[in-house]
């Protein structure tokens, strides 16, 4: 079996991706790795897409609040440099130049962030790009749920959760609702099998109702 050379490095490759830029297994232990067992290796990519959008998403959002803060600060910036200069003994020119060196260094830090949310804009386009082509490699490969499910990391598995461990919740929050619904196994028949048997308190339907809509919403 004949394994080719790396192709071209992914923008996120310091996240330690195995694809690269164009999606495809990225160096010669990927593609081996893809040819052997394709169905692990493509799951494996699936999840590690999903998890370099989520902190994408998660450092644009971090990175326009720098920013943000940055540009409303300017002027806070500017009587703190002029607070300093004044208080190292500073007049004239040579307060003028304190004052512009230190809005410099307030320019540049916000020209660093608008250059991080480039990147990260590049890097998040990158890996909804590939996520695409993931997806379409695991339809290809009819992958099963429960080869899905056991392909997820340990981080990402739901919690195996019945009728009789829902139990010792007592009663129910919406809050607690979508929970168990995103982070458990627990079926939305348990969830109104549950509600129904509550005696102490008993739940009214109008309240039964409203948390199973809330459970509903958090499995979507």
């Amino acid at each position: 079996m004949l394994v080719s050379a790396c192709g071209p490095d992914a923008p996120v490759d310091s996240f330690g991706s195995d694809l690269d830029a164009n999606c495809r297994p990225h160096d010669p232990i990927d593609k081996l790795g893809a040819a052997i067992n394709p169905k692990k290796f493509w799951l494996a990519r699936e999840f590690e897409m999903r998890a370099f959008i989520k902190a994408g998403e998660s450092n644009i959002a971090n990175s326009k609040v720098l920013l943000t803060e940055n540009r409303t600060r300017k002027n806070e910036y500017r009587t703190i440099a002029t607070a300093e200069a004044k208080k190292a003994g500073y007049s004239g020119a040579d307060l003028k130049n304190f004052i512009a060196k230190y809005m410099k260094e307030h320019e540049q830090m916000a020209i660093s962030s608008k250059r991080a949310i480039e990147s990260e804009k590049r890097e998040l386009a990158w890996a909804m790009r590939c996520l695409k082509v993931v997806q379409g490699e695991v339809r290809k490969l009819k992958v099963t749920r429960e080869e899905r499910e056991a392909a997820k990391p340990a981080s990402m598995r739901k919690m195996k959760l019945t009728i009789d461990d829902l139990r010792e919740f007592g009663s129910l929050t919406i809050d607690q609702a979508k929970m168990l619904a995103k982070e458990t196994t627990l079926s939305r028949s348990d969830m109104a099998k549950f509600l129904s048997q509550q005696r102490n308190p008993r739940v009214p339907q109008d309240v039964r109702d409203e948390i199973l809509e809330a459970f509903d919403k958090g499995r979507r």
